[in-house]
């Protein structure tokens, strides 16, 4: 959500350390687009009317939801860690096992909502990020780590 404008939607992603996958679905489950990132060289969008290619996937993740969102560090927000390499992050709260609840990484103040085993991970059950007036809510509903 930015400003006073929200969309709600679903979210299928795979990541893995050779390609990345969104499949972005409106509420009730129909595929708006499809971002992929075979490789580290390109990316490709593709919607009902049109493909486009980037160099960059998080450029086109944001041509997709039309605003800037940090695909690559949610990855390791949902999993109550951060990636040095995008910045340096302050935990402000944690939990009683040691794993962030509130901290700030790269500009975003990040509020995780309780932690749950899902296949062999221990994940974020809801991770709420705030960055000027864009907000962030993801659920994590299911997890599948890859081989």
């Amino acid at each position: 959500m930015t400003g006073q404008r929200g969309e709600f939607g679903q979210l299928r992603w795979i990541c893995s350390q050779d390609k990345q996958e969104i499949a972005l679905l409106s509420p009730l489950g129909q595929t708006v687009a499809e971002i992929s990132q075979p490789d580290k060289q390109s990316a490709m969008l593709r919607t009902d009317t049109e493909v486009r290619s980037a160099p960059s996937f998080d450029a086109l993740v944001q041509d997709a939801l039309g605003i800037a969102v940090p695909i690559h560090d949610i990855a390791y927000w949902v999993q109550g860690v951060t990636d040095a390499q995008s910045g340096q992050a302050t935990i402000n709260l944690s939990d009683s096992a040691g794993r962030p609840e509130k901290l700030v990484h790269s500009g975003w103040e990040i509020s995780i909502e309780g932690y749950r085993r899902l296949d062999v991970a221990m994940v974020a059950t809801r991770l709420h990020a705030i960055k000027g007036d864009t907000v962030v809510k993801i659920i994590i509903d299911d997890w599948t780590a890859l081989p």
